[in-house]
C-alpha cells in the first residue's frame, strides 16, 4: 500500500524533487514534527515544522476572511449612518484588544435614546451577521471624541472628521 503522499514511483515527492513544477505535500499526521527548510529569494534560510507550516497557511486564510468580513461591516456600517444621517452625524471604528469599538456620534448636544435603541439592534445585527468576533456599540458626544478614542488608531467610518469630532478650526 502506498503511503499518503508519496507517488506511484515509489518516490516520496518531500524528499526527492526533480523539479519545481512537482507539487509538495505535507500532511499534519506524517510531517508535523518534521523540520522543512526554506530558502526564500533573499537567501534567507527559514526552518518550520510541518505544523507550524500548516498553522501559517490556516492563519493567513483567516486573516484574510476576517479582514474580508470587517470591509463587508464598514459599508454595512456607511450604509445603516446614511439612512439614519438625520440622527447619526459620525462613527469611529477602533480595535481594542479583542473587540472592534464602535462610536457613534448624534446629530444634537445630548444623549439620544432613539438612537441608542437602533445601536442595540445594530449591535446584535454586527455580530449575528459577520464573523469578526465581539463588538461594542456606544454613543459619544461630538466634542469629546479624543476622549473616548485614540484619534491616531480610529477609523472615521462614516462622517466628516472635523464635524463628527466637534473640531473648530482655528482663527488667526
Amino acid at each position: 500500500m502506498m503511503e499518503q503522499g508519496q507517488k506511484a514511483s515509489g518516490m516520496n515527492p518531500m524528499t526527492a524533487m526533480s523539479s519545481s513544477s512537482e507539487s509538495a505535500h505535507i500532511f499534519q499526521s506524517r510531517d508535523g514534527d518534521r523540520q522543512f527548510i526554506i530558502h526564500p529569494e533573499n537567501d534567507e534560510i527559514i526552518v518550520s515544522t510541518g505544523k507550524q507550516i500548516i498553522q501559517g497557511c490556516q492563519l493567513s486564510i483567516s486573516v484574510a476572511v476576517w479582514l474580508d468580513e470587517l470591509k463587508s461591516m464598514v459599508a454595512h456600517l456607511q450604509k445603516w449612518c446614511s439612512e439614519r444621517s438625520a440622527r447619526v452625524s459620525g462613527c469611529y471604528l477602533e480595535g481594542r484588544g479583542s473587540k472592534i469599538l464602535l462610536l457613534f456620534i448624534p446629530t444634537g448636544t445630548r444623549f439620544n435614546f432613539d438612537l441608542a435603541d437602533e445601536l442595540a439592534v445594530l449591535n446584535r445585527e454586527l455580530v449575528a451577521g459577520f464573523n469578526i468576533g465581539m463588538v461594542e456599540v456606544g454613543q459619544i458626544p461630538a466634542g469629546d471624541v479624543d476622549r473616548f478614542l485614540d484619534l491616531e488608531k480610529a477609523r472615521l467610518v462614516y462622517g466628516n472628521s472635523s464635524e463628527a469630532s466637534g473640531s473648530v478650526a482655528a482663527q488667526s
